[in-house]
């Protein structure tokens, strides 16, 4: 499938009960994210949400294990047709980068050959996922938050990561649903994108997008006290 390519730079922001619309001026705010193996690649942009810009699977046959002539020139196509699936995904990532880094991922060792076709400065990073859809992106996300700085997103899954954990530990300022946020005491809630109309104004928000455990509790609360 191949989806729209990423044209322009408009972003959405959310900023305590405030909804902000801004444009980016330095797109080193964002990062490219890249699955990819023999089979398929999904790239996207990683700003507030992950945005899945192109997607497609590939045109490279499938390995064989049979010997023999023509098992070798069967695996001599399909060497040329990998090298074509690769071009054809760093001339995608070309189109998309500008100046923003780019951390690329994959299940296998076809992410690595990648390179030799994709010569960037800006690559942070190359990770190990199980994933080549917008799920691997997800993955390859959230194993890179060491790697990534000054990112929207990266700092929604540190909030929503430690709401998650004082939740399994039964925190006495960690609750949800709405008939629990109490404007008294209340810090901050964090909101499924889906439910964000519902909450009071004046409360500080945080907004997420698919995450599943916010989604199934449509509203995480802090206290204050």
């Amino acid at each position: 499938m191949d989806i729209q390519e990423y044209r322009g730079n408009e972003k959405k922001y959310y900023c305590g009960n405030k909804f902000l619309e801004i444009t980016y001026s330095n797109p080193e705010e964002e990062y490219v994210l890249c699955v990819m193996d023999a089979n398929e690649c999904t790239i996207g942009i990683a700003s507030e949400y992950i945005e899945v810009l192109w997607t497609k699977e590939s045109f490279v046959s499938r390995k064989i294990d049979a010997g023999g002539q023509s098992a070798l020139r069967y695996q001599m196509n399909r060497e040329n047709e990998l090298i074509q699936w690769l071009k054809t995904c760093s001339e995608k990532l070309r189109t998309i980068v500008e100046r923003r880094k780019i951390i690329i991922g994959g299940p296998g060792p076809t992410k690595g050959r990648l390179l030799d076709y994709f010569k960037y400065d800006k690559i942070i990073a190359v990770k190990d996922v199980g994933y080549t859809d917008e799920q691997g992106l997800k993955e390859l996300f959230e194993k890179s938050l060491g790697d990534i700085k000054d990112n929207k997103l990266k700092e929604i899954t540190i909030i929503v990561d430690d709401f998650a954990k004082r939740l399994a530990k039964r925190d006495k300022l960690i609750d949800y649903g709405f008939s629990r946020i109490d404007l008294r005491n209340v810090e901050k809630v964090i909101v499924d994108k889906e439910f964000e109309e519902q909450v009071p104004e004046g409360v500080s928000k945080v907004v997420t997008e698919g995450h599943h455990i916010i989604k199934a509790l449509k509203v995480g609360v802090i206290r204050r006290y």
